[in-house]
């Protein structure tokens, strides 16, 4: 049984669900409520001349507290003050639970492979994207703490997708309001700074870019379980985009900009892939440092696949544009096992999670974010649930 490629290629013809009009108008639309919050956190300081966090210093604390959301530290009392007044201004979104469970347990079956394809194909889409890559290069936040980043976002993933993560309450939900205040603190950080940000960008963190990298949270990763020959049903296919629909919502993006289907998901992200995906000195930077991140940290007989992952998954075009390096052999040997193992994992699944390659391979990925994710006294160690690790039998160390 082979995977079904159709949902995944370029549509044949131009979406009529979107203009350019209107994604040049959202290059100019943020996030509201979020940004809200944060310049009243500043307004309050100026009016009470107190000596509060300055906005680099207001970002550190909402990454720390990301990580480390449930530890009682002094330095957590701003980001929960912030997340509670985010959480009384934004009510939850509606979740269907039979549909986000099935979504869930897509990743529960495959999160090894997911968490793979995010370093190797998601990250580099974002970093592809010319104009929404810069506020990654103006604040240095990846190219110089691109494992810090590697960490957080592994860990956001994992919070939202593990069983129960969007209940109320849950993790996933918290974690995505964290985010949310996290790049309200970074557009702040830009625009009321001395950071030098060409209009022509748009403004920072807008909604083309959240609606973008939500696709490259949900689409994408589908599109790579294809690429890696794992066939997943339509339905499961749905359910998991749903899942990330109520992700994206809770995130602030807007509804309309949330695809209802994967047809829509399809549409969106090819427009937005053709709108804003070309090399640029700055994708290839950061393209860079994920990758040296990666080789530094991966057990070291899997380092030379790193490259010819991310040449397998991500677009031909777009892996030259990103200066991916090219190995022929390994590259060749990439596709071949890509073939095994999807027909080795939808034969075998019951053995449980199937066999093959890209398993070791994605095993050595979450040991690269779990030694990379170690705390310290302000931040807690990366938190993989021992039950996902049990079931994906991820080494212990």
């Amino acid at each position: 049984m082979c995977a079904d490629r159709t949902l995944f290629e370029r549509p044949t013809k131009p979406t009529t669900r979107w203009t350019h009009a209107q994604f040049d108008a959202l290059r100019q639309v943020t996030d509201g409520p979020a940004d809200e919050v944060i310049a009243g956190y500043f307004s309050r300081a100026q009016s009470l001349a107190q000596g509060q966090a300055r906005p680099h210093e207001l970002l550190q604390l909402l990454m720390n507290h990301r990580v480390s959301p449930t530890r009682d530290l002094p330095q957590a009392a701003v980001p929960q003050r912030l997340l509670a007044d985010l959480e009384a201004r934004c009510p939850l979104p509606n979740v269907e639970p039979e549909r986000v469970m099935k979504g869930q347990h897509l990743f529960q079956e495959h999160g090894p492979e997911m968490l793979m394809i995010l370093c190797c194909y998601s990250l580099p889409m974002a970093y592809g994207a010319a104009n929404g890559s810069h506020v990654l290069h103006e604040t240095g936040y990846l190219e110089n703490r691109v494992i810090r980043r590697l960490v957080e976002t592994t860990q956001m993933v994992i919070d939202v997708m593990k069983p129960g993560g969007l209940v109320a309450g849950g993790d996933g939900l918290r974690t995505a309001h964290e985010v949310r205040l996290m790049h309200a603190a970074i557009r702040y950080l830009i625009e009321q700074g001395d950071r030098q940000w060409n209009p022509a960008w748009g403004r920072p963190i807008n909604q083309e870019d959240l609606a973008g990298t939500l696709m490259t949270f949900s689409y994408v990763v589908l599109d790579g379980l294809s690429k890696l020959g794992i066939v997943v049903s339509p339905d499961a296919q749905e359910a998991y985009l749903s899942a990330w629909r109520s992700i994206g919502r809770t995130m602030g993006v807007a509804d309309a900009l949330l695809p209802a289907d994967m047809t829509a998901a399809q549409e969106l992200t090819w427009f937005i892939y053709d709108r804003q995906m070309r090399g640029s000195p700055t994708g290839r930077d950061l393209t860079r440092a994920l990758l040296d991140a990666m080789e530094s940290k991966i057990p070291p007989l899997m380092r030379p696949l790193c490259s010819s992952m991310m040449r397998m998954l991500v677009e031909p075009k777009m892996a030259d544009a990103l200066q991916v390096p090219s190995n022929p052999l390994l590259d060749t040997a990439t596709c071949v096992m890509q073939r095994l193992y999807g027909a080795i994992d939808n034969v075998f699944h019951i053995a449980p999670l199937g066999l093959g390659g890209y398993r070791t391979f994605s095993h050595g990925v979450i040991e690269m974010v779990t030694l990379m994710g170690r705390g310290h006294d302000q931040r807690a160690a990366f938190n993989l649930p021992t039950e996902l690790g049990e079931y994906w039998r991820v080494p212990k160390r």
